[in-house]
């Protein structure tokens, strides 16, 4: 079960930067799409939902990358 595990306490900067960077990205994309499919979304909603995506996104890099 130790496969994929996540150790946090040795991660270097350019992990956290790589996770900025996808909540970022992913943020940018949901609010462009969710504009055009969901109109008069609140911003919280867009915000939300981008920082999910970005965060699912950093922790399926940082498995992979350990796997």
């Amino acid at each position: 079960m130790a496969e994929g595990k996540i150790e946090f306490g040795k991660m270097t900067t350019k992990d956290y930067a790589m996770g900025v960077g996808f909540v970022v990205i992913a943020m940018i994309i949901a609010q462009g799409l969710v504009v055009y499919l969901i109109p008069g979304a609140p911003p919280a909603l867009l915000g939300a939902i981008g920082a999910a995506i970005g965060v699912a996104a950093w922790f399926s890099y940082l498995r992979k990358r350990n796997g």
